[in-house]
């Protein structure tokens, strides 16, 4: 990773850890990717692991970086409620409102959002678009691929089925056991209207965009200056 975007990204992450340290005792929900690593090393960093009672992790890797750390690892039928939920974006326009999914989490990644009373989204400039635009991925029942390759092809989406890399063979496969079809709309202009559509079609189980509800949004950049939407 290029120093300039670890610095951006760490400046980000700092500013998410003082709304958990804002927060008091907190119980956590945690995304997943890199972004969120650089977030858990820098509470690490700030001593700050103390204050979270629990962590709800979104994927293995989140539960994962929780257990390193030294967090309790739980889940929502421990806690239905989570007083933060941290996460990053593939994505955001300077409304708030981010693409995710690149790490084929989105599906938990956005129950664990609703469950929250504060959503922090934390990110690098790079990340940053006037508008949204693909890929932005959908999480679909097996069974249903073939139907939805037609159906998002019919509207001009562009979609692709996710194959997994590195030498494994077929499709990615998510921890719900579904699979991924990244689509390609040229531009988003209407974030929450598109997600409200695709997630109608049978077969989707969820959908990569987040339109802002109220999420504070935090955007690092290189000089340690955040922006936030």
């Amino acid at each position: 990773m290029e120093p300039e975007v670890l610095a951006a990204r760490r400046a980000a992450a700092s500013r998410a850890v003082e709304v958990v340290l804002s927060s008091g005792k907190v119980i956590l929900g945690l995304g997943t990717g890199t972004t969120v690593a650089t977030f858990v090393e820098v509470l690490t960093e700030a001593g700050a692991s103390g204050s979270i009672e629990a962590v709800v992790p979104s994927s293995r890797q989140s539960e994962e970086l929780a257990r390193r750390a030294g967090i309790r690892v739980a889940s929502l039928a421990d806690f239905p409620e989570l007083d933060v939920y941290v996460d990053s974006f593939d994505q955001v326009d300077l409304r708030g409102n981010s693409v995710k999914g690149g790490g084929a989490a989105h599906a938990r990644e956005k129950v664990l959002m609703a469950a929250s009373r504060r959503v922090v989204l934390v990110g690098d400039h790079l990340k940053l678009r006037d508008r949204l635009t693909g890929p932005v991925p959908v999480e679909v029942l097996p069974f249903a691929v073939d139907f939805l390759l037609r159906s998002f092809a019919s509207k001009g989406l562009r979609p692709e089925l996710r194959h997994s890399g590195k030498g494994k063979v077929g499709p990615v496969v998510t921890e719900n056991g579904n699979f991924l079809i990244d689509i390609y709309p040229d531009e988003i202009r209407d974030p929450a209207a598109l997600e409200a559509e695709l997630k109608l079609m049978p077969g989707v189980v969820e959908v990569g965009i987040c339109p802002n509800r109220g999420y504070t949004v935090f955007v690092g950049r290189p000089d340690g200056s955040v922006i936030e939407l």
